[in-house]
C-alpha cells in the first residue's frame, strides 16, 4: 500500500509487521511522511517510509508503516460474515431425533 492510498478516516487492517498484532483493525487518524523522523532514521539506517496512526474500536492507538496495512471495508466484512454463517447453518447436520 502506498501513502496515496491511505487517508484519514479510512478503516485499515494490519497485515505485516512484528510489533503490532496481525489482524488489528482500526481507523486512520494520522498520516505522516518521512519528514517527521528523517534525522533519526539517517543516524540509524532507516528507510524513511510513510507511517499511519490508527485507533481501534477498543480505544488502542498504534503507529505503523503504511506498507504494513491494507484498506478494509468493515461493512463488506460484516456481509461476508453473514453469508458464511448462513452457508454454515444450511450445511450443518440437524439432529431430527
Amino acid at each position: 500500500m502506498t501513502n496515496e492510498q491511505v487517508v484519514k478516516g479510512q478503516d485499515v487492517r494490519v497485515v505485516r509487521g512484528r510489533k503490532i498484532p496481525l489482524g488489528v483493525t482500526g481507523r486512520v487518524f494520522w498520516v505522516g511522511g518521512p519528514y517527521f523522523y528523517t534525522a533519526w532514521q539517517n543516524r540509524h539506517g532507516g528507510s524513511g517510509s510513510y507511517r499511519v496512526g490508527i485507533t481501534t474500536a477498543a480505544g488502542e492507538t498504534f503507529f505503523v508503516d503504511v506498507k504494513n496495512v491494507e484498506p478494509v471495508d468493515l461493512g463488506q466484512e460484516q456481509a461476508q460474515y453473514e453469508d458464511d454463517k448462513a452457508a454454515y447453518e444450511a450445511e450443518r447436520p440437524r439432529n431430527l431425533g
